[in-house]
């Protein structure tokens, strides 16, 4: 980075950053949710949230773009 070469692209540390936020959110799901929910109805709140994600982040770039 000093030399002023970064490899990644905006769109790339984007989704490195969804991908945390996911996981934190996947994290404190489980904790609070702990014996109150199936494991079904919790992975399928976790794909839902990450497929929001994914959608917002297409609609941002998108958006962007235009």
């Amino acid at each position: 980075m000093a030399k002023g070469t970064f490899k990644w692209k905006s769109n790339h540390l984007r989704m490195w950053n969804e991908l945390a936020t996911l996981c934190l959110v996947a994290i404190i799901f489980l904790v609070e949710m702990q014996g109150r929910l199936s494991w079904w109805k919790a992975t399928l709140a976790f794909f839902l949230v990450a497929i929001g994600l994914m959608m917002l982040i297409k609609l941002y770039k998108r958006l962007r773009s235009n």
